[in-house]
Protein backbone atom coordinates (compact mmCIF):
# COMPACT_ATOMS: atom_id res chain seq x y z
CA UNK A 1 0.00 0.00 0.00
CA UNK A 2 1.26 3.46 -0.85
CA UNK A 3 1.99 5.95 1.87
CA UNK A 4 -0.67 8.62 2.30
CA UNK A 5 1.44 10.88 4.52
CA UNK A 6 1.57 14.56 3.76
CA UNK A 7 4.02 17.14 5.07
CA UNK A 8 2.87 18.96 8.19
CA UNK A 9 0.23 21.62 7.47
CA UNK A 10 1.56 25.15 6.96
CA UNK A 11 0.15 28.18 8.81
CA UNK A 12 -2.61 28.81 6.25
CA UNK A 13 -3.69 25.16 6.36
CA UNK A 14 -3.70 25.19 10.17
CA UNK A 15 -5.95 28.26 10.01
CA UNK A 16 -8.20 26.35 7.58
CA UNK A 17 -8.47 23.53 10.12
CA UNK A 18 -9.36 26.01 12.92
CA UNK A 19 -12.13 27.45 10.76
CA UNK A 20 -13.37 23.96 9.90
CA UNK A 21 -13.63 23.14 13.61
CA UNK A 22 -15.61 26.37 14.03
CA UNK A 23 -17.99 25.41 11.22
CA UNK A 24 -18.42 21.82 12.38
CA UNK A 25 -19.65 18.85 10.37
CA UNK A 26 -20.83 20.03 6.97
CA UNK A 27 -23.06 16.99 6.49
CA UNK A 28 -24.88 17.66 9.76
CA UNK A 29 -25.37 21.26 8.61
CA UNK A 30 -26.85 20.00 5.35
CA UNK A 31 -29.44 17.92 7.24
CA UNK A 32 -30.31 20.89 9.48
CA UNK A 33 -28.57 19.89 12.71
CA UNK A 34 -26.46 23.03 13.05
CA UNK A 35 -23.01 22.82 14.64
CA UNK A 36 -21.72 19.32 15.41
CA UNK A 37 -18.04 18.83 16.29
CA UNK A 38 -15.99 17.52 13.40
CA UNK A 39 -12.89 15.65 12.38
CA UNK A 40 -10.72 16.64 9.43
CA UNK A 41 -11.41 14.38 6.43
CA UNK A 42 -8.67 14.39 3.80
CA UNK A 43 -10.02 13.69 0.33
CA UNK A 44 -8.26 10.98 -1.67
CA UNK A 45 -7.17 10.43 -5.23
CA UNK A 46 -5.93 6.98 -6.15
CA UNK A 47 -5.96 6.01 -2.47
CA UNK A 48 -3.65 8.90 -1.50
CA UNK A 49 -4.44 12.09 0.37
CA UNK A 50 -4.56 14.99 -2.06
CA UNK A 51 -3.48 17.81 0.27
CA UNK A 52 -4.40 19.59 3.49
CA UNK A 53 -6.45 21.96 1.32
CA UNK A 54 -8.67 19.16 -0.03
CA UNK A 55 -10.35 18.59 3.33
CA UNK A 56 -13.83 18.74 4.77
CA UNK A 57 -15.06 18.75 8.36
CA UNK A 58 -17.18 15.69 9.16
CA UNK A 59 -18.41 14.30 12.47
CA UNK A 60 -17.27 10.80 13.51
CA UNK A 61 -20.49 9.31 12.10
CA UNK A 62 -20.24 10.88 8.66
CA UNK A 63 -16.45 10.44 8.46
CA UNK A 64 -15.75 6.95 9.80
CA UNK A 65 -19.16 5.48 10.64
CA UNK A 66 -18.85 5.79 14.42
CA UNK A 67 -22.38 6.33 15.78
CA UNK A 68 -22.91 8.72 18.70
CA UNK A 69 -22.92 7.16 22.16
CA UNK A 70 -26.05 5.15 22.82
CA UNK A 71 -27.02 4.81 19.15
CA UNK A 72 -26.78 1.85 16.81
CA UNK A 73 -25.51 2.39 13.27
CA UNK A 74 -29.06 2.03 11.92
CA UNK A 75 -30.35 4.66 14.36
CA UNK A 76 -27.50 7.00 13.41
CA UNK A 77 -28.23 6.51 9.72
CA UNK A 78 -31.93 7.31 10.28
CA UNK A 79 -31.07 10.44 12.27
CA UNK A 80 -28.05 11.79 10.34
CA UNK A 81 -28.04 10.13 6.91
CA UNK A 82 -25.48 7.68 5.54
CA UNK A 83 -21.85 7.44 6.62
CA UNK A 84 -19.06 7.97 4.10
CA UNK A 85 -17.18 4.89 5.31
CA UNK A 86 -20.14 2.52 5.63
CA UNK A 87 -22.23 3.58 2.62
CA UNK A 88 -20.07 5.65 0.30
CA UNK A 89 -22.43 5.58 -2.68
CA UNK A 90 -25.50 6.60 -0.65
CA UNK A 91 -23.42 9.19 1.20
CA UNK A 92 -22.52 10.88 -2.09
CA UNK A 93 -26.08 10.62 -3.41
CA UNK A 94 -27.37 12.48 -0.34
CA UNK A 95 -24.55 14.95 0.29
CA UNK A 96 -22.95 15.40 -3.15
CA UNK A 97 -19.60 14.61 -4.71
CA UNK A 98 -16.33 15.28 -2.91
CA UNK A 99 -15.87 18.30 -5.18
CA UNK A 100 -19.30 19.67 -4.21
CA UNK A 101 -18.63 19.07 -0.51
CA UNK A 102 -15.24 20.76 -0.79
CA UNK A 103 -16.81 23.78 -2.52
CA UNK A 104 -19.47 24.00 0.22
CA UNK A 105 -16.78 23.71 2.92
CA UNK A 106 -14.73 26.47 1.29
CA UNK A 107 -17.78 28.78 1.12
CA UNK A 108 -18.47 28.19 4.82
CA UNK A 109 -14.84 28.90 5.69
CA UNK A 110 -14.95 32.11 3.65
CA UNK A 111 -17.98 33.46 5.54
CA UNK A 112 -16.88 32.29 9.00
CA UNK A 113 -15.09 34.96 11.03
CA UNK A 114 -11.59 34.07 12.17
CA UNK A 115 -11.42 32.80 15.75
CA UNK A 116 -10.45 35.58 18.11
CA UNK A 117 -7.14 35.21 19.87
CA UNK A 118 -7.56 34.97 23.61
CA UNK A 119 -5.09 37.19 25.42
CA UNK A 120 -5.17 35.16 28.62
CA UNK A 121 -2.50 32.78 29.78
CA UNK A 122 -2.93 29.92 32.20
CA UNK A 123 -0.54 28.49 34.74
CA UNK A 124 -0.26 24.78 35.34
CA UNK A 125 -2.80 25.13 38.14
CA UNK A 126 -5.26 26.46 35.52
CA UNK A 127 -5.67 29.72 37.41
CA UNK A 128 -5.92 32.82 35.32
CA UNK A 129 -2.78 34.99 35.41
Amino acid sequence: MQSTRLPAPNAAQQERFRRMYQVGCICCRLVGLGHVECQINHHLSGGRRISHDATTGECPWHHVGEPPAGMTPSEARAAFGPSRKLESRLFHVQFGSDEQLLAFQNRLIDITPAPRAVGRRYRRSSKLL
